[in-house]
């Protein structure tokens, strides 16, 4: 992986009606300057008090914030942790709840938001 530097990014999450912010191993000053720009002001910012943190604003688009780069398996794993509750957001607010006959449908939004990713941070 390139060079571990803070960044944000957003995803525009294709069917569903969301966008994923992303911020990744940005200081407090940097993740509220870089969430309150993407939201225009209308973000509430409360800091991650783990390794993320996830939150779903009014609109449905959700901030995914990542303490740490995902280097290494636990970083990782965190990432994989809150790009569920992402997952589990969307579906929600567009009426899908998880069952047998709907995991699917998790299943692959979680293959393609982890998929965008790591495309724009490898």
């Amino acid at each position: 992986m390139p060079e571990q530097k803070p960044m944000h990014f957003t995803l525009k999450v294709p069917i569903y009606p969301a966008r994923i912010f992303f911020s990744i191993s940005q200081n407090n000053e940097e993740f509220k300057r870089s969430v309150k720009k993407f939201y225009n002001g209308n973000y509430e910012w409360q800091s991650a008090s783990g390794l993320g943190r996830t939150t779903q604003v009014k609109n449905g688009n959700i901030v995914i914030e990542l303490k740490e780069y995902p280097s290494c398996p636990k970083s990782q794993g965190t990432l994989a942790h809150e790009i569920f509750h992402a997952v589990h957001f969307i579906a929600d607010y567009a009426g899908l709840r998880l069952t047998m006959d709907s995991d699917e449908s998790y299943a692959y939004l979680l293959d393609w938001i982890t998929t965008e990713v790591y495309k724009r941070i490898s």
